[in-house]
């Protein structure tokens, strides 16, 4: 093209984009200077599309690697306004009309070619583009599926590398000379130790990187534990009729979205996309979601966040990772991000369980990959179907999808041979190769790594802390900044509940804001999921038990209890809820009462199961923020 575009005239016509903020200034300028670089930052700072304008304005042939053929449209449509030519090559795409784009692309009539990873990976596409006479830059988006130690990591970018290399050994040959094509990696909630990896797995030992800052100071970030389902309707219905702006509420499956849907119909116009089978009828919702100034859409795909224009978002289920949960925080609309709050709804340890399962049926521990071997080796047969999948699972009490992860997995390591046919569906025989090979020491090392980025996930969520500040710390960037409006950051008097103001309501009075939604059923027990360190008979206004007056007649008094101060077990429970009611900053019986702990001090629980067992403690966040200073004193001989 003579007359090339500016940058400024793309990301305006095309992405509408018309100031550049420090952070996206600082990725042109990496893009420009470097050959191989590697981005990491929020959905809603833009960073694909401002790197892709970049790329279209110094005028460099590039080949865009997604995973999204929607996306890929989407931006070649949007560059078509701006005069840019872009195509896009996927797998439902003839031959034919492959050839064509390949042919335009080498023609330099399209500067921008999109291609899919199974279509660049296991394809000559990438061969024919990359032409002898010139070099293109190869930009890879979603980078985060190339760390192993991420839940989003796909073998197939593995084999896509590994294509990209041998097409730069084989041009190197042809040119006489090395060649090394450029390239852009740009993923989402990159750590910097999982950046480093990416950097030395794929010898870019002279790569340029840069993690953007985080901001996630102006976001909430909430979680609340709740003792079962009802509780979580309970408290999801609180927080959609709390606010006046648009909430969307990501449940598990169908069946759970049905009973929030229900429930949640009661206080403000909802919509649900769980029964809508096409992508047509789903747009359809979300568009007409988009129309509504407040109300609620349920969904249980984290994709339909971003597309949604929520401000408040509840997780109806744990995200499986802290990069997951910073890739929700990050999503937004397309120029500011909508989201301002984000809840995280847990049943106790059901729903850290549950992560917990689903991790090791993706990713099999050493002890999974040993109980299958045993069992083929005692099956005593050479060819095995899906038939000994199950009879496995059956057997050894493991999931069946565990078993499917184990076999696919022997056989990328020469153990078996797998054999794919068509026939009445999908199916897949096995046949046994080598089954006295000795197996990697990496093998479980995916699993532990991911277990431990769940528990760093789990230890954030229940932390009495700025939750912001500590995602921003585990995911190493430089972002100190408090968000000022949780539970914890915002400032509150003593004797006050924190979390009296969780939910900002905007400027609507109390009294406009109680005449405008419908009233929350079992109000009283749902204070009890509002503030985790007050009772049942505290309300908004905590005061200290010792403060109250004797002839008090309130309905709501805590019975008197005389403590024997002699009992060294009681003594030592009297001084940890005055340590931990300085440190916390409450009122002593916010921690417990007297007659808790006179139970505790009766029922003497040595595990926090069995702490749980006792009313107070049941359902709130008490057992995990002190509960292992209590049962310290009955653990000790």
């Amino acid at each position: 093209m003579s007359n090339k575009p500016t940058l400024k005239y793309i990301l305006k016509k095309a992405f509408n984009i018309f100031h550049i903020n420090p952070a996206q200034d600082e990725i042109i300028k990496g893009i420009g200077e470097h050959n191989k670089y590697l981005v990491s930052g929020p959905k809603y700072e833009l960073i694909d599309e401002v790197s892709i304008a970049q790329l279209a304005s110094l005028g460099r042939q590039s080949i865009i690697i997604s995973n999204s053929i929607d996306d890929m449209m989407d931006i070649c449509h949007k560059l078509s306004e701006a005069n840019i030519f872009a195509t896009y090559i996927h797998g439902q795409l003839s031959d034919s009309e492959i050839n064509q784009r390949l042919e335009a692309f080498r023609a330099k009539n399209v500067s921008l070619l999109f291609v899919t990873p199974d279509k660049a990976a296991k394809s000559d596409v990438l061969m024919s583009a990359i032409d002898v006479q010139f070099s293109v830059t190869i930009v890879i988006l979603n980078s985060e599926k190339f760390p192993h130690d991420h839940l989003h990591y796909s073998t197939i970018y593995d084999e896509l590398f590994c294509h990209i290399y041998a097409i730069e050994v084989e041009l190197s040959k042809l040119r006489n000379c090395s060649f090394e094509c450029n390239k852009l990696y740009i993923g989402y909630t990159l750590t910097k130790q999982q950046i480093t990896e990416i950097i030395q797995r794929q010898r870019l030992h002279n790569a340029h990187y840069s993690i953007l800052n985080y901001a996630f100071g102006h976001l909430v970030l909430e979680s609340i534990c709740v003792k079962n389902t009802s509780a979580m309707l309970r408290e999801c219905a609180h927080i959609c009729s709390s606010t006046q702006t648009k909430s969307i509420v990501v449940v598990s499956d169908k069946k759970a979205g049905e009973s929030f849907y229900n429930e949640l119909c009661k206080h403000k116009e909802c919509i649900s996309i769980l029964a809508n089978p096409s992508s047509q009828e789903a747009a359809e919702a979300i568009a007409k979601f988009k129309n509504l100034k407040s109300g609620i859409l349920i969904s249980n795909r984290y994709s339909n966040i971003v597309d949604s224009g929520a401000e408040t978002v509840i997780l109806a289920q744990l995200p499986l990772s802290a990069s997951h949960l910073c890739s929700i925080m990050g999503a937004g609309n397309i120029h500011t991000g909508s989201i301002k709050n984000v809840y995280v709804l847990q049943r106790e340890d059901v729903s850290f369980n549950h992560a917990v399962y689903e991790l090791n049926c993706k990713f099999p521990t050493l002890e999974s990959f040993e109980l299958v071997i045993k069992a083929l080796l005692e099956s005593q047969t050479m060819e095995l179907d899906k038939s000994f999948i199950f009879k496995t699972a059956k057997d050894y009490g493991l999931p069946a999808q565990t078993v499917f992860r184990v076999m696919d997995k022997l056989s990328s390591l020469s153990f078996l041979k797998k054999t794919v046919y068509f026939e009445h569906g999908f199916q897949a025989k096995y046949h046994i190769l080598n089954l006295n090979r000795k197996l990697p020491s990496s093998i479980n090392y995916v699993n532990s790594s991911v277990n431990s980025q769940l528990g760093d996930l789990n230890r954030i969520l229940q932390l009495h802390a700025c939750k912001v500040q500590a995602l921003n710390s585990l995911i190493g960037t430089t972002n100190e900044v408090r968000c000022g409006k949780c539970s914890v950051c915002q400032n509150s008097t003593p004797g006050i509940s924190r979390w009296k103001n969780r939910v900002s309501s905007g400027n609507v009075s109390d009294e406009q804001y109680k005449s405008q939604v419908k009233p929350i059923s079992n109000q009283k027990s749902h204070q009890l999921y509002r503030n985790p360190y007050t009772s049942l008979s505290t309300q908004n206004n905590v005061e200290d038990y010792n403060d109250r007056p004797t002839n008090s007649l309130s309905r709501n008094r805590i019975p008197t209890v005389n403590l024997n101060l002699n009992d060294p077990i009681e003594t030592q429970l009297c001084i940890i809820r005055k340590t931990v009611a300085k440190r916390l900053n409450i009122p002593e019986m916010s921690v417990f009462n007297d007659k808790t702990l006179k139970i505790i001090s009766q029922s003497k629980p040595k595990s926090i199961h069995e702490l749980n067992t006792i009313n107070e403690f049941y359902g709130s966040q008490r057992s995990s923020v002190f509960g292992k200073e209590i049962i310290k004193i009955f653990n000790r001989k």
